[in-house]
């Protein structure tokens, strides 16, 4: 395997997960998790939760979305060749069952984290999991006009401050 190759999967796997949408996440969960920390007047410096919580409560929401990007990829392959056809699969760069290897390892690994963090959190993750699941597989939410707004809306938007907030808070 040349080093060209392995350069190209990585590439492929980056463009899979969709990384400029998880800045976003990042950005705003930690903001959220610093402003929680302050209002919980938690005794400490915020530095010494940031390498311990903050950070790794932010990267399991950022995987998160990058779980919901993937598993989304693959349910849209038809539409994806037409409208998007630069995309890792439908470029055939990724076959559908390594993409569907990819958003179950990345979801595995955001609800470990957040295990870590404390229980409100991780029942946020599973509640966000469940959300971006069934907006993507069938019975496939994603296919009902005005709901699918709604649907996507609540975890990435609402769901996702409230488990920011829930790290330090209730």
């Amino acid at each position: 395997m040349n080093n060209r190759f392995l350069i190209d999967r990585i590439k492929s796997y980056i463009d899979l997960i969709r990384p400029f949408t998880l800045l976003a996440p990042i950005i705003v969960s930690s903001s959220i998790m610093i402003a929680s920390f302050f209002y919980h007047n938690n005794s400490g410096q915020v530095i010494d939760f940031l390498y311990t919580t903050i950070l790794p409560a932010s990267f399991a929401l950022a995987i998160l979305n990058g779980a919901s990007n993937t598993l989304n990829q693959i349910t849209d392959v038809s539409t994806d060749k037409i409208s998007k056809p630069y995309r890792p699969i439908p470029k055939g760069k990724i076959s559908k069952f390594e993409a569907k290897i990819t958003a179950v390892l990345l979801y595995i690994t955001a609800i470990s984290i957040s295990i870590f963090i404390n229980q409100m959190f991780f029942l946020f993750i599973i509640l966000i999991t469940l959300f971006t699941v069934t907006y993507s597989l069938p019975p496939r939410i994603k296919d009902i006009l005005f709901l699918n707004q709604v649907w996507i809306g609540l975890p990435r938007g609402f769901l996702g401050i409230l488990s920011s907030w829930s790290v330090f808070g209730n």
